[in-house]
């Protein structure tokens, strides 16, 4: 029943970005929108993370089969990649190598704001000892 909870409050929070993406002004995924939901949702503790771990774990281990939809479609598509095979394959070398620097320079940013804090809250210990 848990895991039952967990994906209608994940499907509820996609629906709810998908919503919200219908009346913007400009078009803008709504997974976007949803992850941003989800996101704020889970730093205000309003959503704790056991709430959706089960469901998550799910997905993360599964992503694999996610993705075979899409494959095919490229498949069912090759005649119209034909042509432009070759641009084809830059635009996935660039885009993957984009996503792979962007993905590394946010951590090493993320670790450097995390040590950051972490020596605040060290130098603030023991100033009050």
């Amino acid at each position: 029943m848990k895991l039952m909870l967990q994906v209608a409050l994940l499907f509820g929070i996609c629906f709810t970005g998908e919503f919200i993406s219908g009346y913007l002004p400009v078009p803008f995924p709504g997974t976007v929108i949803s992850m941003i939901i989800l996101f704020v949702l889970l730093v205000t503790k309003i959503i704790r993370v056991d709430h959706i771990q089960k469901k998550a774990d799910f997905l993360l281990e599964n992503m694999g089969f996610f993705l075979v939809p899409a494959g095919v479609g490229i498949l069912g598509s090759m005649g119209l990649l034909t042509g432009q095979i070759l641009s084809f394959a830059i635009i996935v070398v660039v885009s993957t190598m984009t996503t792979f620097m962007a993905t590394a320079y946010t951590v090493q940013g993320v670790m450097a704001l995390q040590d950051k804090i972490h020596k605040n809250k060290e130098k603030r210990g023991n100033c009050h000892e």
